[in-house]
């Protein structure tokens, strides 16, 4: 497990170079595998598409992990059976959608849901989401939430982050 994420370690941050997204999402599955194998799916094997991100491996990691720690949460508090983390590439748009099919989040509270110190959870601390949408910043991308059931992948939660377009 130290190896998935010793790119967040500070001397792997200030690395940058043309990051797989695909790749991450598949080492961040893997070091979740505990929390995934046999409870919870993920559309992983189905990804064809891919986006390189100029970037440091640990940006990308850090951003997936808060993401996939929050579905998996949330899936768990379901009292769903079948539970799923579906991501959707598009390399024409440049996006990333991340969604799960738990209970997603209250209308009310989507303006809320980036704000440092914000949370639903128990005993949660309002900065994963917070973190994701500071660090993306630096890298000239954002996050929202997907908010038309047209949009949606899977019924729960979904957020997409939006790439900066490569320079021609």
């Amino acid at each position: 497990d130290m190896n998935l994420i010793q790119p967040l370690f500070k001397i792997q941050r200030q690395k940058t170079k043309d990051i797989s997204v695909k790749e991450c999402i598949a080492k961040v599955v893997r070091y979740f595998r505990n929390d995934l194998d046999g409870r919870i799916t993920t559309n992983l094997d189905e990804l064809s598409e891919d986006i390189i991100v100029k970037t440091n491996v640990g940006l990308i990691l850090q951003i997936l992990i808060n993401l996939i720690d929050n579905s998996i949460y949330w899936l768990q508090k379901s009292g769903k059976n079948d539970k799923e983390i579906h991501f959707k590439i598009d390399p024409e748009e440049r996006t990333l959608i991340v969604s799960d099919n738990g209970n997603g989040i209250r209308e009310d509270i989507v303006p809320l849901v980036f704000n440092e110190f914000f949370s639903m959870k128990s005993n949660g601390r309002g900065l994963g989401l917070y973190i994701v949408r500071e660090l993306l910043s630096r890298i000239n991308a954002e996050i929202t939430v997907v908010e038309n059931d047209e949009d949606k992948i899977l019924s729960g939660a979904n957020f997409i982050i939006k790439f900066d377009k490569e320079e021609e």
